[in-house]
This record gives C-alpha cells, sequence and structure tokens, in this order.
C-alpha cells in the first residue's frame, strides 16, 4: 500500500509542470486528517491547496465530479489535478458500477470554518438551496447506478448487527419497504453532512465528494437534516424549504429509509454515547422519519 507522505507530495509537486506553476516553492506541508482519508495542506509561495488520498479508491471519481461541478460555477475547490498511484481496486465493498483506484487529489484550498463549528440559521437555508440546485441541475446528470435500490438496502443491512433482535427485525422490514419505489435519480453529494460545508462570512462551499454520484437526492436532503438534529437544531421550517409540495405517500417512504440508514450510521459510528444511544431511540419509533417534521 502506497503511504502519503510530505515527501511523497513535495516530489510530485516538484516533478508536475502545473502543479509547480501553481504552488511555487512550498512552504509548508501540513497533516489536516488522517481518518477515512490522508489529507495535507500545502502553503506554497503562490497558493494554498489540499492532497488527499482516501484508500478506499473514490479519489478519481471525485475530481471528475470536482471538474463538473467546477464547470458550472458551484461552489467547490477549484480542482488541480488527479496522479493516479496504483491500478484498480476491487477487495472489499464498492459502489454500483463504478471502478476504483489509488491515488492523490490535489485541488485549491477552501477557507472557512466546517459548519459543524459554527450552525447559523441563515447558512442552513443556503445549505438546503445550495443541495436542492444541484439535484435539479439537469447538466449534472450521468449514468444512472446500476440495480441502485439493491445496493442501498445491503449497504444500510451492513450497519443493523449491532441492533437487538426485535429492533433489527422491524429496521430490516423498514428497509425493504425502499425495494420497489419508483426513483428520479439525480446528482448527489452523496455524504451531505454538515462537516462538509464550509462557511466563510456569508458564503458557503462544499468539500468532500468522493460519495458523490448519481443517487437518490433525499439521501442528502436527510444526512443533512438528521446532523442538524444531533447539534440540537431542527426546524419543519427546513423540511419545507426544500420541498415546495406536500410529501406524497412514496417521498415519505424514502425519506423513513434514510432517515434509518443516518441513524444507523450514528449508533455504528458516533462520537458520543449520547448520539448513539439518541439514535437508538429515535429507530425504535414506528415512523423514525417523524423526527424530521414529516406529518
Amino acid at each position: 500500500m502506497i503511504v502519503l507522505t510530505k515527501d511523497l507530495i513535495l516530489k510530485i509537486i516538484n516533478n508536475d509542470n502545473y502543479l509547480f506553476n501553481y504552488f511555487g516553492k512550498v512552504n509548508k506541508i501540513e497533516l489536516l486528517s488522517l481518518s477515512e482519508n490522508v489529507v495535507y495542506l500545502i502553503s506554497g509561495e503562490k497558493n494554498r491547496g489540499i492532497a488527499k488520498i482516501g484508500y478506499r479508491g473514490w479519489n478519481k471519481i471525485e475530481f471528475e465530479n470536482h471538474k463538473k461541478l467546477y464547470k458550472y460555477n458551484y461552489p467547490v475547490a477549484k480542482p488541480l489535478k488527479y496522479i493516479p498511484i496504483q491500478g484498480n481496486i476491487l477487495e472489499n465493498w464498492g459502489w454500483g458500477n463504478l471502478k476504483r483506484e489509488l491515488g492523490i487529489l490535489f485541488c485549491d484550498y477552501i477557507e472557512g470554518k466546517s459548519m459543524d463549528k459554527s450552525v447559523d440559521k441563515k447558512i442552513i437555508i443556503k445549505a438546503i438551496k445550495l443541495l436542492k440546485k444541484i439535484h435539479l441541475d439537469e447538466r449534472l446528470r450521468d449514468k444512472n447506478i446500476k440495480n441502485y435500490h439493491d445496493i442501498e438496502i445491503d449497504r444500510g443491512k451492513s450497519y443493523i448487527n449491532i441492533l437487538n433482535a426485535n429492533l433489527r427485525s422491524k429496521i430490516l422490514d423498514d428497509m425493504e419497504s425502499y425495494r420497489n419505489i419508483p426513483l428520479n435519480l439525480t446528482f448527489i453529494h452523496g455524504g451531505a453532512r454538515i462537516e462538509h460545508f464550509i462557511c466563510s462570512y456569508d458564503k458557503i462551499s462544499l468539500i468532500d465528494l468522493e460519495a458523490s454520484s448519481m443517487g437518490d437526492p433525499f439521501k442528502d436532503i436527510v444526512y443533512f437534516f438528521i446532523d442538524l438534529l444531533m447539534n440540537q437544531i431542527y426546524s419543519k421550517e427546513f423540511l419545507n424549504i426544500y420541498f415546495d409540495n406536500k410529501l406524497t405517500s412514496n417521498e415519505i417512504k424514502r425519506l423513513n429509509f434514510f432517515t434509518i440508514r443516518q441513524l444507523l450510521i450514528k449508533v455504528k459510528y458516533g462520537t458520543t454515547p449520547e448520539i448513539k444511544e439518541k439514535s437508538i431511540k429515535f429507530l425504535k419509533l414506528k415512523e423514525p422519519v417523524k423526527i424530521l417534521g414529516v406529518d
């Protein structure tokens, strides 16, 4: 496995004309994250930027989607370059028919604070409107992911083993109701948690596009709303900003499915015992989607 180090980043920049012209002489390289991705902040004499490697192999797709959004003037970091390191990665979980490979994504650096550090109602509304704009943009559409329902359901099932038997049975039944719902897939962020929105004054930008693809837009909006709820900030007004009309039965089922999905993720990966306990409490509800203000 290739390890992304400061020395490797510096070597790549110094040997690549485009990157060297963009950064100039590199003054400092700082480690920003060692979680799901390894991320470094590069400070050059001309510009600052990010070098990112995700060992799940989504950086090439992320780079292509950065280019797509940037082309149409969406508030994302300017994509600089993608450097492939290793061929296709076939082991472990894959997403639909998307091919994974190991590589390094270089992009511009977005100044500002993550929304989870500073949550403001005006910014929340801007974030919801930004997601809706992306979901409605026909220019961003691509080939649909095959067997989309099955993939999302199977992924949801992978989280339920930590639940007790009775709750596990209920959740399985709830998730199965998603399987035959007609969908109009759109381009989605795929991981629209509040930490992936960067705020600078009254401007808001999106980061971390590695899960972006064609998908159910309700996935984005629910992930965003659940994060707000876990931060004790929620209002039915937010739901009404995204949805113009009364929700149909199928729309409620879609929202309920992704509410369950995100709560399961919070149970498994929640950062505090309180978040995990709250998520289990919500999962026990007859219709967990009610926590979002759905009538």
